[in-house]
């Protein structure tokens, strides 16, 4: 792991180290960026630098750390905490060395780097004369660094990897969209068979209504024990004789007797000469009177057996 050191002196002055294991070596700023090192640490001398040790009580919450070290420092510095800039590092379970500067050297460090055009992971605020050495030795407090600062890695990775998922999200959307279509025609396909399925077993249901009924009639009908042997000829006859416009309205019968209701919706002057013409029954009686909507009702009484 390559990690560079950006050493800021008081006076001004930039060094760069590039440290990869035990070896360590001075370079141009350039040919420092050139390397691409994976951490980059800029250590400023700061003679106003000041460090404090603090201890905090056992069995504290990671996250409740900073408040109590806060709530420390504003009784141990001179200076209000919205003056400072401050960091902290755990050197053991329950001690922390935290160091302070102000603002305004704080400021003027970014300021530095920015005209510098500098960029590095974390500001780490040394004591004078301290060495990059040193620096490997010693995990100084650091201090958080603006986002414009921090340098850019892998900005060709980025891109690619931008372009890869911009081609994938397109490929899964033609994909999906296919799947889509083929999906919605196929839905749409089994959508109509299921209606007409559906009608299809509403019709079904309907006839199989109208069958139970007339199972129904059937039953009650031969329940009636009627002696329809010797009726059915005369059924059978009088339906073929009655023209169209006739049809039966009431049908009572009475041994091999049957008085007949029927309605018609025009009159017919022979229709006695008419249904005497039968074989299967003879006419005991026939009656017509005027009904409703211009229909004529015929009262006939038959009797089965040949004239």
């Amino acid at each position: 792991m390559a990690v560079g050191t950006i050493m800021l002196t008081e006076s001004g002055t930039l060094s760069f180290y590039i440290a990869d294991g035990k070896l360590s070596k001075e370079l141009e700023q350039t040919k420092f960026y050139a390397c691409f090192p994976e951490m980059i640490l800029l250590a400023v001398e700061c003679a106003d630098l000041m460090i404090y040790d603090i201890e905090v009580p056992g069995g504290v919450e990671r996250k409740n750390i900073e408040l109590i070290l806060s709530n420390e420092l504003s009784y141990l510095l001179p200076l209000n905490l919205d003056e400072v800039c401050w960091g902290y590092k755990q050197n053991s379970e329950n001690h922390f060395s935290v160091c302070v500067l102000k603002k305004e050297r704080f400021d003027s460090i970014l300021t530095i780097v920015s005209q510098n055009s500098l960029f590095c992971d974390v500001i780490c605020p040394v004591l004078p004369e301290t060495l990059p050495d040193d620096l490997r030795k010693f995990v100084p407090v650091t201090l958080s660094i603006p986002k414009e600062n921090r340098p850019v890695r892998n900005k060709t990775s980025r891109i690619l990897y931008f372009l890869l998922l911009v081609i994938s999200v397109t490929i899964c959307g033609f994909i999906f969209w296919s799947k889509y279509s083929t999906f919605q025609k196929e839905y749409t396909v089994l959508k109509s068979a299921t209606a007409d399925k559906n009608r299809q077993f509403k019709q079904i249901q309907s006839d199989f209504g109208k069958l139970s009924t007339e199972k129904e009639l059937l039953d009650q009908i031969k329940g009636l024990n009627l002696k329809m042997n010797s009726l059915l000829p005369l059924l059978h006859e009088l339906n073929t004789m009655l023209p169209k416009h006739m049809w039966i309205t009431n049908y009572v019968q009475h041994s091999n007797t049957i008085d007949l209701t029927i309605q018609s919706s025009q009159d017919e002057p022979n229709f006695y000469r008419h249904l005497s013409q039968a074989k299967s029954f003879k006419i005991v009686n026939l009656r017509k009177s005027r009904g409703g909507n211009s229909t004529v009702i015929f009262y006939v009484k038959l009797q089965g057996g040949a004239q």
